[in-house]
């Protein structure tokens, strides 16, 4: 097999993994979602920070889901996540600016998020 083959089966093989992950993408864009422009406004009206919430949402899925998994957001209840937050992010060490930027998210996600169930 020549160099320029084993690059396009290389590529290939690539492709088709990506394609494998597409699937889990949509998974945590639906257990997690965006903070679109629309949601955006949501938080606006309700005093929510919508940077924050993005940032939020990054750290959601950067940090929480990786050792729990992609949860939806809406799975707990509000005041379910007001007694896991402080606790998870005490034990994690998670400094005050990223615990409040989380709070923004899961308030965003309370006060006009999608149904991510």
């Amino acid at each position: 097999m020549n160099r320029t083959s084993k690059r396009y089966v290389a590529l290939r093989a690539l492709a088709g993994l990506a394609l494998l992950a597409i699937p889990g993408c949509a998974s945590l864009l639906a257990r997690a979602p965006l903070v679109t422009p629309e949601l955006a406004m949501v938080a606006a009206t309700r005093g929510i920070d919508a940077a924050a919430a993005a940032r939020g949402r990054d750290l959601y899925v950067g940090a929480c889901a990786r050792c729990h998994g992609p949860v939806a957001v809406r799975s707990r209840t509000p005041a379910q996540w007001r007694e896991i937050l402080p606790r998870m992010a005490d034990k994690t060490q998670l400094e005050a600016a990223a615990t409040r930027d989380l709070s923004a998210y899961l308030s965003l996600m309370e006060a006009g998020g999608p149904d991510a169930r």
